[in-house]
């Protein structure tokens, strides 16, 4: 599991441009080590070192890519760059806090999809089948519930509600598929 984790996220959708225009706090080993912030105009993030980290930017750095390198992040990185068809990269010599951004803008973007995710489920039944999403809801607003599962369920007996899985798997098929 990664030591590393962003919390307190704001995000202004009307502000974003290029990139997301977000503050967030950044955690490292469970304590806070970064204020993270985009103004959404293309920039690259300001990372502010705080509590302990404060002044010990180099450590702050060297710490964040050695808990990058040890997720996997790093190498996931540079296959999906090779995937896309881009000049070959690597992240060797690239410092943990110019690393940071990529991942920090991944963890927005799961912010930003399971807060999409909660509220359509608040109001249908998401259905997961065949690669697409779909949706059922009743006509009269009422929140989903287990008869509107059940019904789902009768017409595609192989698909998945979203709604009544853990919220983590919800997530991740519900990003795979958006």
């Amino acid at each position: 599991m990664t030591e590393l984790m962003l919390k307190a996220i704001k995000t202004a959708a009307f502000a974003s441009e290029e990139t997301h225009c977000y503050s967030a706090r950044l955690y490292l080993r469970g304590k806070p080590a970064a204020e993270m912030r985009n103004e959404g105009r293309g920039g690259p993030d300001l990372i502010e070192p705080i509590g302990d980290w404060l002044g010990r930017d180099d450590e702050l750095s060297a710490a964040i890519r050695a808990d990058l390198e040890a997720t996997g992040y790093i190498e996931n990185m540079e296959g999906e760059m090779r995937e896309m068809g881009l000049p070959e990269y690597s992240a060797e010599g690239e410092s943990g806090l110019v690393l940071i951004e990529g991942w920090a803008c991944e963890e927005i973007n799961k912010h930003l999809m399971g807060k999409k995710l909660k509220g359509e489920m608040s109001r249908a039944a998401i259905i997961y089948h065949d690669g697409e999403l779909l949706t059922l809801k009743y006509h009269d607003r009422a929140k989903p519930d287990q008869r509107l599962y059940d019904s789902a369920l009768q017409k595609r007996p192989s698909a998945k509600i979203l709604n009544l899985l853990p919220f983590a798997k919800a997530l991740a098929i519900f990003r795979k598929a958006a």
